[in-house]
């Protein structure tokens, strides 16, 4: 069995995932923890991100558009303006082209989020906030 050093743990990135649909954000979080070795972190709304994230550093927020109360676009750009150096993600099952060519964010289809988030992580890490 392999033991992993404390410190390694507390490198890899830390994820948020919000999502309305708890069986989606369950099979996501698992492909990132599992398969990619994330720290993830998950909630069902925008308003309960607010609060994770002002307890808890986050590395990238991944955020549902369609959601009760606050869409995923009205989060990220709250998340914006109180921590600019965090990195945003929006998921959705509607890609149309008005979305993604409308939003700042990049967004990222909802049946394809489990190896592009990873890849996303990827290349946000290597550009400046």
């Amino acid at each position: 069995m392999e033991v992993v050093p404390q410190s390694s743990k507390l490198s890899a990135p830390v994820v948020l995932l919000v999502d309305d649909l708890p069986e989606y954000r369950r099979v996501l979080a698992r492909v990132l923890r599992v398969d990619n070795g994330l720290e993830v972190l998950e909630c069902g709304s925008g308003l309960a991100a607010l609060t994770i994230l002002s307890s808890c550093p986050v590395d990238l927020v991944v955020a549902d558009e369609c959601m009760p109360q606050m869409s995923g676009s009205t989060l990220l750009h709250i998340i914006g303006q109180r921590w600019p150096r965090t990195r945003r993600l929006l998921v959705s099952a509607h890609t149309t082209g008005e979305l993604v060519a409308g939003s700042p964010y990049r967004v990222i289809d909802k049946a394809l989020a489990g190896w592009l988030v990873t890849e996303t992580i990827d290349d946000l890490a290597r550009q400046k906030p």
